[in-house]
């Protein structure tokens, strides 16, 4: 979060202060179980995208299974974007559902408490990006390199990285605009 995003947003309560401590004392498998439940409370009733939620179309996003809404928020651009382009890969919404399966909350919390898992993460889907779109015959960028491999694929993977931090603050952001915070 940006300092003018956290200047924006209103004084932290007592209450806050105290669930910010309560959860330092957490171990990283509380932390997640907290986070899961906390994210699944609030998509009962709140959209997990922004363009949803903007048009009015909350009712039917609703309808629809939570592991499927959290991977429609996973963003098909994102700031800091440089070399992946999710359209390299043919239909990036299948791509996405192929590598994420049925492990997509696990995923967007365990790599919001976890810098490690981050990395790995990015990692994984870096290696599933660059195969994908061979597969396709797309063009990643790969002559920018001048054949370091490693080095280009530690582009993607932070390409990733970046595309991961950015959906952990669009889904918390979409969050807190429907609660006016």
């Amino acid at each position: 979060m940006s300092s003018n995003e956290f200047s924006s947003m209103k004084a932290i309560t007592e209450a806050e202060k105290a669930l910010i401590r309560f959860f330092r004392c957490m171990d990283p498998e509380e932390k997640f179980s907290l986070l899961n439940n906390a994210l699944i409370a609030l998509a009962e009733r709140l959209s997990l995208e922004s363009h949803r939620f903007d048009n009015g179309d909350l009712e039917e996003e609703l309808s629809w299974p939570f592991e499927e809404r959290l991977l429609r928020s996973f963003p098909r651009y994102w700031t800091d974007q440089n070399l992946v382009h999710l359209d390299n890969v043919g239909d990036c919404g299948f791509w996405l559902e192929e590598f994420f399966d049925s492990r997509t909350s696990d995923l967007f919390f365990s790599t919001l408490i976890n810098a490690h898992f981050l990395k790995e993460t990015a990692d994984e889907l870096s290696e599933e990006y660059i195969t994908a779109s061979d597969n396709v015959g797309s063009y990643l960028g790969e002559l920018e390199f001048d054949g370091d491999e490693e080095a280009f694929q530690k582009a993607i993977a932070d390409d990733f990285a970046n595309a991961i931090k950015f959906w952990h603050e669009q889904v918390l952001s979409t969050l807190e605009q429907q609660k006016n915070l």
